[in-house]
């Protein structure tokens, strides 16, 4: 994992990254994560209705430092496009999208350490 940090750190220094979760003790949790790996620009909100942003990626719990990494590598590595298709503006979903995260070299370097 240190390898794909190392790849990407000036990349993940600029990330702005919004954790939404009720529960004040997982979004610290996940603040300590996003800091370890490098990025700084992190803010918060305890609700979808405080957050009123953007989403890229989602993450659901259980969260680790690799599952973190290994969702934020392809946000900026092979963006994916926006699209409107009905009510609906944001990334292209991911069947539709060309990128496979399996396929990236960068993220077959991650490894799990208990």
């Amino acid at each position: 994992m240190q390898a794909v940090v190392s790849q990407y750190s000036g990349r993940l220094k600029v990330l702005k990254v919004l954790i939404v979760d009720d529960e004040t003790t997982m979004r610290k949790v996940t603040q300590s994560l996003l800091q370890a790996i490098g990025v700084t620009d992190i803010h918060e909100a305890s609700d979808g209705h405080s957050a009123r942003l953007g989403v890229n990626e989602f993450l659901i719990k259980p969260v680790s430092s690799t599952a973190l990494l290994t969702r934020l590598v392809p946000i900026f590595a092979k963006p994916r496009a926006m699209v409107k298709k009905g009510d609906y503006y944001g990334p292209e979903p991911r069947k539709m999208s060309s990128y496979k995260p399996e396929s990236d070299p960068a993220l077959g370097q991650i490894v799990l350490v208990n």
